[in-house]
């Protein structure tokens, strides 16, 4: 068997043509690769800045060292050489994948080495700031779980995207409340509740915590005036109480929450007077409140999937609307659009129609309509001057 020491903590082990890592005396992991890179080909080192780079780029095969004619003893002296060179040049991360270094180097604080300590939080804050994604990575691999969140919040403080998709995530980290970072990603995890801490210092503008399971929004997500767009769509909301205007969310442009279970639409969207893009496709709502006619700046609204049976005419009030998405739902009789001279697409498939919407062919601007077959059969003859103009696109759904 051979044994090669590189310090008083580390040691490496070639067992079973294995290179096998040990710290403090115990195994720690199994080394796994060697990179090759052709050194008279600059073009492919130009953006190499660490070894996650060769990885994430795709910038060398797959190749297994028996392939490239390399037994398991050089094998095994080329991984020492590696854990020997990031040693001598002060556990510098880069010189390792992020998947072995980081882990190494907090096994190594543990045990008391004292250059691990002083490099650890400072290797971190370099590393995430040459490549913000590594925090997402660093993060499952449970590496911030020594920092207080004043340390994380210290470390993400130039970072403009805070991205913790897929990250397994069963509880809002608190360390969150400490930001002040314009993009907060939170999408696929598992997080059934929000605590009620958000401040005015949190400057988020994007706001993303779908395909969760949160089955509510805590109050003090008002404090956040910055938001530009919430997307909290794919989770168990049933109801959405927050008291918002124009003051609480002066900025506020988008809200998507679809796939929820909201049983009434949320009234008081209907005083964000810079509301843009209104997503509430996929919910059990019944029906469209009068005061969604306040809504001046909207100009995409679906209500697609609901239990919508009648459409007022207030939604006629909607004068910026381009895009109206009223697909599957449970709409009977006719309604009016007659004022919405820059609307485009319309979506009226999924529904039993009596007719179509009295003015549809007076509608300046509309040039896509979907229906389904049973509506075609009902209702094209009514739509053939506009098809026969070319002024309109019809798309027939089954």
């Amino acid at each position: 068997m051979r044994k090669f020491r590189i310090n008083e903590y580390i040691t490496l082990k070639l067992e079973r043509k294995k290179t096998i890592i040990f710290i403090g005396g115990k195994r720690f992991n199994q080394c796994k690769s060697l990179f090759f890179l052709n050194l008279l080909n600059s073009e492919s080192q130009r953006e190499i800045k660490s070894v996650d780079d060769i990885i994430d780029n795709d910038m060398d095969e797959d190749l297994l060292p028996a392939e490239l004619g390399i037994t398991p003893e050089e094998e095994f002296w080329g991984h020492c050489s590696n854990l020997q060179t990031w040693c001598e040049y002060d556990y510098d991360t880069r010189l390792l994948h992020s998947s072995l270094s980081f882990p190494l180097l907090g096994r190594l604080v543990q045990l008391g080495d004292s250059n691990a300590k002083a490099v650890f939080k400072e290797e971190i804050a370099i590393r995430i700031k040459e490549n913000p994604s590594l925090f997402n990575r660093l993060y499952v691999m449970g590496i911030f779980e020594s920092f207080t969140k004043e340390e994380i919040a210290d470390i993400l403080k130039e970072l403009e995207i805070i991205d913790l998709r897929k990250s397994g995530l069963k509880k809002f980290p608190e360390f969150i409340f400490n930001l002040d970072n314009k993009v907060l990603l939170l999408d696929d995890n598992e997080i059934q509740f929000i605590p009620n801490k958000f401040t005015k210092y949190n400057t988020f503008r994007y706001l993303s915590i779908s395909n969760n399971n949160l089955k509510g929004v805590p109050t003090s997500l008002t404090r956040i005036n910055n938001l530009e767009s919430i997307d909290l769509s794919n989770n168990s909301i049933s109801h959405f109480n927050l008291l918002i205007n124009d003051k609480t969310f002066p900025y506020l442009r988008e809200i998507n929450l679809s796939l929820n279970q909201l049983q009434d639409f949320p009234s008081e969207f209907c005083k964000l007077k810079r509301l843009e893009k209104l997503d509430l496709s996929n919910n059990k709502i019944a029906n469209i409140p009068s005061s969604i006619s306040c809504l001046d700046s909207l100009k995409v609204l679906d209500l697609s999937c609901n239990n919508i049976k009648t459409v007022p005419s207030h939604i006629s009030n909607l004068s910026n609307l381009e895009t109206l998405v009223l697909s599957d739902n449970k709409i009977e009789s006719s309604f009016t659009l007659k004022d919405l001279k820059y609307l485009k697409s319309l979506y009226l498939d999924g529904n039993i129609l009596n007719s179509l919407p009295f003015d549809i062919n007076f509608l300046p601007s509309l040039c896509y309509l979907r229906i389904d077959k049973a509506q075609a059969s009902k209702f094209l003859s009514h739509l053939r001057t506009k098809i026969e103009s070319k002024s309109i696109r019809l798309f027939v759904v089954e």
